[in-house]
Order: structure tokens, then sequence, then C-alpha cells
């Protein structure tokens, strides 16, 4: 999952915005497609940029700082909002908004992107809920690539020796 979350960041956070209740548009599918499609054509935008930045420096430079900058921030805000959503939906506690909050996502953004995705995993006992295994359950549905970042696990059966 850490490879996931850092090289393949934009469809972890894809995946993880289809559990945000009317983020951007109601459909979670399109929602999912909507955030690969602007993050592909940011990208694009960025690596043109940087290409032609030796021809134009003074011109192109600050605009391709102020296009990766505000990726971070639309990463980092969506990574968010949607371990908000997800405390929420599992009556979790949630850090609010803090300088150390602000500096985990900002430094150690993959890690706090599987972070989120592990609540998906255990709740507070330690054990897959009913409530994270609907949760999980409705982003498989909804994300239309295989979903990576989280799994239900298939219940431990005790066997009684007689």
């Amino acid at each position: 999952m850490c490879c996931y979350t850092t090289w393949c960041h934009w469809c972890a956070i894809a995946d993880l915005s289809v559990l945000m209740d009317g983020f951007l548009m109601k459909d979670p599918e399109t929602r999912w497609w909507v955030i690969i499609l602007c993050f592909v054509l940011l990208n694009f935008l960025i690596t043109f940029l940087a290409f032609f930045m030796h021809y134009y420096a003074a011109v192109l430079a600050p605009m391709h700082t102020f296009f990766l900058i505000m990726e971070g921030f639309v990463l980092i805000y969506i990574a968010w909002a949607s371990s908000r959503e997800i405390a929420k939906k599992l009556d979790f506690d949630f850090d609010p908004c803090s300088c150390s909050c602000c500096l985990q996502y900002w430094l150690c953004y993959p890690c706090k992107v599987c972070q989120i995705a592990n609540q998906l995993s255990e709740d507070k006992k330690g054990i897959q809920c009913n409530k994270t295994v609907e949760l999980v359950t409705y982003m498989n549905q909804c994300v239309p690539l295989k979903n990576v970042l989280a799994k239900v696990k298939p219940k431990k059966t005790q066997i009684v020796v007689l």
C-alpha cells in the first residue's frame, strides 16, 4: 500500500474521495474519473511548462511553481477531508486542523494516506467491524479500477475441539 500511495497518489486520493459525501458531485464513480483526469491534465501542464522553462524561465518558472503548490494543496485537502469523513462514519476521534496536522500532511503525505486507508482495515478494537466492511464494499463498488487501499478481511472462524 505504501508504494501505491507514493507512486500512484492520484489513484489513492481518488479512491478515498469516493467515501466523501457530496464532494464535487453526487456520483462517486464520476468523481473518481474527474479527479484522475484533472490531475493528469494538471501534470501535463506542469511537465509542458518545465519542458519550455529554459526558453522562457522568467515567465514560466513562477507558473510552474504555482501549479505544483496548487496540486499539493488539492491533494492534501482531499486526503484531510476524506480522513474526516471516515473518522466520522467510524466514530473515531478526528485530529482538528492544527500546525502538527498540517505538517503531517505536507511532509509525510504518502504515509498519512496509508494511515487513512488503515482506518478502513480496523476499528478502535482492532477488528474490521460492519461499518468498516460497508465502507470498503462501497469503495470497491464505486472505484472503476481494482481497489488497492482497503480490502474486506475474511472473518476468522474458531474451531472448537471436543
